[in-house]
């Protein structure tokens, strides 16, 4: 017996060289697996409690967004046409921090409604008030990563509250919950924080997630004060020991793009974000033909 059968769907499925498109099929689920795909008319619908007609439809893996911060759909159009500098610190940051953990509930119920309805799936989300983002998540049926943002003002605190979040919510809602840490950049962290950080995923076995090289100036910047880029700094400071998510990497170099494909790190490509503040192009292309995993986000 099945729990679910949809009938007379196309049914599309991920190949090495392309995708295999297969029309008029059946596909039987059981519990949280599919558990048959057969042409339309194998199964028959006594065979399962619920049934879905699936004419005119696609049956496809769910999509995956890789770099969000899902609550902030509240802010939906607030700052339109700002540079980047500007949408931060006179907007987007002082909006943020009069936000209440509620707040951050039901943005992040209205985030997993919109991703359901475009056939996303899984979410690695990146905020603030991360246990209510849990709850939404767990309420929602989506998969999540989810890293609680820190800025390493008070380093054993941030990492303590963090490593507390993984304890409460790793492998939660029957293992679709994962906790990642969530330093928010190189830029905005003081790299002691960060090698703080690179020790307590290895300790705590979890992946990194983090913005980086997101603007020309944040490379320069870098370049200043380290004498390496962002993506170079994050591996002297142990960062791509483990796991590691980089959010945009919109100005990698060409060395940077060798160490991200070596180094096995995945990079979140969130183009509606670069082209709303005028950010430049990350170089996909390049990165994809060098080996680098690439996934496309949200953001903000």
């Amino acid at each position: 017996m099945y729990d679910l059968l949809v009938r007379d769907v196309t049914v599309v499925t991920p190949q090495e060289d392309g995708v295999q498109v297969l029309p008029a099929h059946d596909v039987a689920v059981r519990g949280n697996r599919i558990a048959a795909v057969q042409p339309t008319g194998g199964i028959h619908a006594q065979e399962a409690q619920e049934v879905i007609e699936g004419d005119g439809m696609v049956a496809m893996p769910g999509l995956v967004n890789l770099h969000a911060h899902v609550a902030m759909v509240l802010f939906r159009g607030a700052a339109e046409d700002v540079p980047i500098e500007e949408w931060f610190n006179d907007y987007i940051w002082p909006m943020e921090s009069n936000l209440t953990p509620e707040d951050v509930y039901w943005g992040a119920q209205l985030g997993a409604a919109e991703m359901i309805e475009g056939g996303i799936t899984t979410v690695a989300d990146h905020y603030f008030a991360t246990d209510q983002v849990a709850e939404a998540m767990q309420a929602s049926g989506l998969r999540a990563h989810l890293a609680w943002t820190m800025f390493g003002q008070d380093a054993r605190a941030e990492l303590a509250e963090a490593a507390a979040f993984a304890d409460r919510w790793q492998g939660a809602a029957e293992g679709r919950i994962h906790v990642w840490l969530g330093p928010h950049a190189p830029y905005t962290c003081p790299s002691a924080f960060l090698r703080e950080v690179s020790a307590a995923a290895g300790e705590l076995k979890l992946g990194v997630h983090i913005h980086v090289a997101e603007t020309a100036e944040q490379v320069q910047a870098s370049l200043r004060e380290h004498g390496v880029t962002p993506i170079r700094l994050l591996e002297r400071l142990g960062l791509m020991e483990g796991r590691l998510l980089c959010a945009h990497a919109t100005h990698a170099t060409e060395d940077d793009i060798t160490l991200l494909a070596e180094r096995e790190v995945g990079v979140a490509h969130c183009p509606k974000t670069f082209m709303k503040l005028a950010a430049g192009a990350a170089p996909v292309v390049t990165m994809r033909r060098r080996g680098v995993r690439v996934g496309l986000g949200t953001d903000g």
